[in-house]
């Protein structure tokens, strides 16, 4: 333990050195360094950023139709193809369906999942 603190220490004494070298770069290069005291502690960002954002208060009905947007189908899943031809990655919907008996797809109709009247969800 108190191996680590006294190689904290000397880190801490290398980096004040780094930092004092830095400045007397700074200084010679005439660029300040200081923060001015009037901004310091001071947040510099637009403390009421959202007013010219959000011009209304977001009620529990836009929230959940912002949610809907992003939910996932649960009687469906992503098959992954690649094109031999050109080394093309697809992805395109695979009902759980599918792999039951009596599917239309399987028996090589070309219906779409989301038309399909066996559709049921996979939970």
């Amino acid at each position: 333990m108190e191996d680590e603190i006294l190689s904290l220490q000397n880190k801490m004494k290398s980096l004040e050195k780094e930092n004092q070298y830095l400045k007397s770069l700074l200084d010679q290069a005439g660029i300040s360094y200081h923060v001015p005291v009037e901004t310091k502690g001071v947040d510099l960002f637009e403390p009421d950023q959202g007013k010219r954002i959000i011009s209304r208060e977001i009620t529990d009905n836009d929230a959940n139709l912002f949610f809907s947007m992003f939910c996932g189908r649960t009687d469906v899943y992503a098959k992954r193809t690649v094109k031999k031809s050109t080394g093309e990655v697809n992805y395109y919907t695979q009902c759980y369906n599918y792999w039951k008996t009596g599917c239309p797809r399987m028996s090589g109709s070309k219906i779409r999942c989301k038309d399909c009247k066996r559709q049921v969800s996979a939970i």
